[in-house]
């Protein structure tokens, strides 16, 4: 999508914002579970803050993510070998 912008700033604002900002609130976000809970472990949060159920549907909504990612990344890929002239040949 950057290619087809038409000048620097256009191309570059999206990204800034789109990860410029998220970024430093998540990491607040981490700081203040370290400070509130305790421990440096995430994986712990889930189990004190809710107890095994908590833990159990936290883990299924980071399957869900990572499943997600995943078929993003296998069809971000097939799309890129599209642009290989001798893979364009095969069906």
């Amino acid at each position: 999508m950057t290619r087809q912008a038409p000048n620097v700033r256009t191309a570059v604002l999206p990204s800034m914002i789109g990860m410029g900002l998220p970024v430093p609130l998540l990491s607040l976000v981490g700081l203040a579970g370290v400070l509130g809970l305790q421990t440096s472990d995430r994986t712990q949060w889930p189990t004190r803050l809710g107890g095994s159920v908590v833990s159990a549907v936290a883990l299924l909504f980071v399957i869900a993510a990572n499943l997600g990612a995943s078929t993003a990344g296998i069809y971000a890929s097939a799309v890129g070998l599209t642009a290989v002239p001798g893979l364009r040949r095969l069906p």
